[in-house]
């Protein structure tokens, strides 16, 4: 009897040394969890990194995104990748203009983020940002909305996109104006290559042109394809103009001042 009681409790003593980690896997933080399978042996409320980046899945945001571990605002964008990391309405800025993307009326134009009127042109830009009528002064008559009588110069004018490169494209786009009037006169052209819906090239030159005589605007071209022809071109000629009476109301913006 007395060897099989001391048997029973050297028995009861290695259960209890068992029990307490004394025998067995490692478990420095008693997490549940042997330091041989632990990623974090010394932290009890770690113990998996699933996607390597140093920050256990307990605390990670985002276990299986090695690039982002925590979303300060909680709107399910990591804050390395998060624009606006402490605000939860707001993650990308496109255009790096400091408004977020949810927010800015122009999100691809850094120069403009609101439009107050709704006209569809920025408040920067828009010289009468609370009228959804006007945007900007006209600059024929300068605000004033009245103008001296006047004409435009007598002329023709044509264009032409030309690739004059040997072994890489040299573009060239070239506005030719003839001066049919009497006096010499300042010609402004303003030239521009469409290509699907969007501006990619623009140019603007003015010259004197004698009376009779032609100038041909040659504007070197470039940013746009290979697939670019002629109908990408557009083009438009402003002549000099000369006074012919007393002031009347401007014929552009019918005496408002804006257009």
């Amino acid at each position: 009897m007395k060897g099989t009681s001391a048997l029973g409790l050297l028995s009861l003593f290695l259960a209890l040394v068992m029990l307490s980690g004394c025998i067995g896997p490692k478990d420095t933080d008693k997490d549940g969890h042997p330091d041989e399978d632990d990623h974090f042996p010394e932290d009890p409320n770690e113990w998996l990194d699933s996607d390597n980046d140093g920050v256990g899945d307990n605390s990670d945001a985002f276990p299986n995104d090695s690039q982002e571990t925590a979303d300060s605002d909680g709107d399910g964008y990591g804050d390395n990748s998060d624009d606006f990391p402490n605000d939860p309405d707001e993650w990308y800025d496109t255009d790096g203009d400091g408004h977020g993307d949810n927010s800015d009326e122009f999100p691809e134009d850094w120069e403009e983020w609101e439009d107050s009127d709704g006209d569809g042109h920025g408040d920067n830009s828009d010289d009468y940002p609370d009228d959804p009528a006007y945007h900007m002064t006209c600059p024929r008559c300068n605000g004033t909305g009245k103008v001296p009588e006047s004409e435009d110069f007598i002329y023709s004018a044509s264009a032409k996109l030309v690739d004059q490169g040997y072994t890489s494209p040299e573009w060239h786009v070239m506005v030719t104006v003839v001066n049919r009037d009497r006096e010499a006169g300042m010609f402004r052209v303003e030239a521009s290559v469409v290509q699907g819906g969007e501006v990619v090239w623009s140019g603007e030159e003015k010259r004197s042109i004698r009376p009779q005589d032609q100038h041909t605007f040659d504007f070197r071209a470039s940013g746009f394809t290979q697939s670019v022809s002629q109908g990408n071109l557009r083009y438009e000629v402003h002549p000099p103009f000369r006074i012919i009476g007393p002031e009347m109301v401007c014929p552009r913006c019918n005496g408002t001042g804006k257009i």
